[in-house]
């Protein structure tokens, strides 16, 4: 009897620990929540119009060369494959040309709305079943300085992000991307 009474009560009192946890994770949400992916004065805009038919080749070809390999990294590239790795791998920018990106430079008025784009919310979850070809890059600039990168495949609503110091960070929401395309056209 004694034994029983004991188990419930270190049941309760495990129950007890783990409703708190949930409570502390919880807040922990909601404090992050809102938070901005980066603090940006200026947003290069690159846009590459690959055709899908030209996506097998990409990735066929990503051993014949450096040049082949940085642009699977770039264009097809998701986690260890992927171009660029972090912040600091920024030299792939001054060959984007020739990957077949155009440079356009965002105007300061659609800044507000990207930034609601670019921060922590509840998230959709969102599936794709498609191959990513990453056919627009952001650039994020603070002071001429580069504070964050965002590969964004519109085809399949996906993000690779680097730079910026929230975990996972990535755009969430279906509408986010739908508002995001608009506004770089």
């Amino acid at each position: 009897m004694k034994k029983t009474i004991f188990i419930l009560f270190i049941a309760l009192i495990s129950c007890k620990t783990e409703i708190k946890k949930e409570v502390i994770q919880e807040k922990t949400v909601s404090r992050v929540l809102g938070k901005k992916y980066f603090v940006f004065d200026e947003i290069l805009h690159f846009k590459n119009n690959v055709l899908d038919d030209e996506v097998g080749d990409i990735y066929e070809n990503r051993k014949l060369s450096s040049f082949d390999s940085i642009k699977n990294g770039i264009v097809l590239g998701y986690d260890s494959e992927s171009t660029p790795k972090s912040i600091v791998d920024t030299s792939f920018i001054d060959n984007l040309d020739k990957f077949g990106y155009k440079k356009f430079v965002v105007t300061k008025g659609s800044f507000s709305a990207i930034d609601s784009i670019f921060a922590n919310k509840e998230a959709d979850v969102l599936a794709a079943g498609c191959v990513y070809v990453y056919r627009d890059i952001l650039i994020f600039k603070k002071k001429s300085k580069i504070v964050g990168i965002a590969k964004i495949c519109f085809h399949c609503n996906d993000s690779f992000i680097v730079g910026n110091k929230l975990d996972g960070a990535q755009i969430n929401q279906f509408e986010d991307y739908q508002r995001l395309e608009k506004l770089l056209k």
